[in-house]
């Protein structure tokens, strides 16, 4: 990550309650500073988050302590974790809430099926980054209120849920006979405590890093697929060369000979892994055993 995002979440690293309550309510501009969206949308973020995550602290009857429903922590607390920093200008995407469909599962579902036969819904999911644009999903989420362990039976129907629907999403094809791959990676698990702590409110710090990691690759994700335009600096002046490869259009050294394009047939793409042909075997027929011989 950026040194500035780290530098911007230590600096609300506190000690007690009131003293992040006091960082909170500063204002992250500097003095006669405009606001920019796309230039201090972290900072924006980062303070919002936290200052909703003082106020839950704060409230005497104590939310974070009672017992809710899913869906409770989905707005009330994930909401300004997620939904905030996953509608970043510069990505123009949007997140979708509460058991919302998979759109890349149903077509999954329905690839093999006739038009007028009825569609398949995909898997439902606590929430679902999508590009409104492009129509294409980017990315999935799913939250509990709580569970024991690693070995929790809550913990393991939602990974595997969470794992199909994501092979859905960033599904990536592999130009061999075979088939289809995906790998997936494991990272910290970051807990919320009910109440205030310095150890707590660290890992709440590390959460809100990982968080903004997850936005940096789907914005990597973005500009690969050429869904966000990287600006270059204008030049008012060209020289020569710079001339020579604005007409070509491949921005090449005049002075160095062009390689030759070498050409690579790809094989045809193969959903479905062939099966080995099991060989037939022809039985041989048993001997007769005496027993056998005088009951026929």
């Amino acid at each position: 990550l950026d040194y500035k995002i780290g530098k911007e979440l230590a600096k609300y690293m506190k000690e007690d309650l009131a003293q992040l309550r006091q960082e909170v309510m500063r204002n992250f501009l500097k003095e006669d500073e405009v606001y920019d969206p796309k230039k201090h949308y972290f900072k924006e973020w980062i303070q919002i988050t936290l200052r909703h995550l003082c106020n839950l602290y704060e409230n005497p009857s104590a939310p974070l302590c009672r017992e809710q429903y899913k869906d409770w922590f989905t707005v009330n607390l994930f909401g300004n974790c997620f939904n905030f920093l996953m509608r970043h200008p510069k990505m123009s995407t949007d997140i979708k809430r509460t058991d919302a469909p998979s759109t890349a599962s149903a077509n999954r579902k329905n690839r093999a099926r006739k038009p007028k036969q009825r569609k398949l819904t995909g898997r439902k999911i606590n929430g679902i980054i999508h590009h409104p644009t492009y129509n294409i999903e980017l990315g999935a989420l799913e939250a509990a209120r709580s569970f024991v362990n690693d070995g929790d039976r809550k913990l393991l129907i939602e990974s595997f849920k969470m794992l199909k629907t994501l092979k859905d999403i960033l599904f990536v094809r592999l130009w061999l006979a075979g088939g289809s791959i995906c790998i997936f990676s494991k990272d910290d698990i970051h807990s919320i405590s009910d109440h205030f702590s310095k150890t707590s409110h660290l890992d709440f710090l590390k959460f809100l890093k990982a968080i903004v990691r997850s936005q940096i690759i789907i914005e990597n994700n973005l500009k690969a697929l050429g869904f966000i335009e990287q600006k270059t600096p204008k030049k008012d002046d060209f020289n020569e060369e710079d001339l020579i490869s604005k007409i070509l259009g491949n921005d090449q050294d005049p002075s160095r000979p062009t390689t030759p394009e070498n050409k690579i047939y790809s094989i045809v793409d193969c959903f479905e892994t062939p099966h080995k042909r099991k060989i037939s075997q022809i039985k041989t027929p048993r001997k007769m055993t005496d027993k056998k011989r005088r009951t026929k």
